[in-house]
């Protein structure tokens, strides 16, 4: 995935937590050009296909600071 930019001078490396509505579940981390809590609002809850464009659509339920530099 690509990271997120914004130019904001922030950098900051956030693991996201994803579960289908089975129970499975997946996760990835990502650099974004963003300060903390704007990084964690921009993920929670939005849908992502991990397995291409016919696989499992999966929630974010959950987004942890990895990394974080101004």
């Amino acid at each position: 995935m690509k990271a997120l930019m914004n130019n904001s001078g922030f950098v900051t490396t956030v693991r996201v937590y994803l579960k289908d509505r089975y129970g499975n579940t997946d996760s990835f981390t990502i650099p974004v050009n963003l300060p903390q809590m704007e990084a964690h609002k921009y993920y929670y809850g939005k849908w992502f296909r991990m397995d291409g464009l016919t696989g499992t659509r999966m929630q974010c339920y959950k987004v942890d600071t990895i990394n974080f530099k101004k």
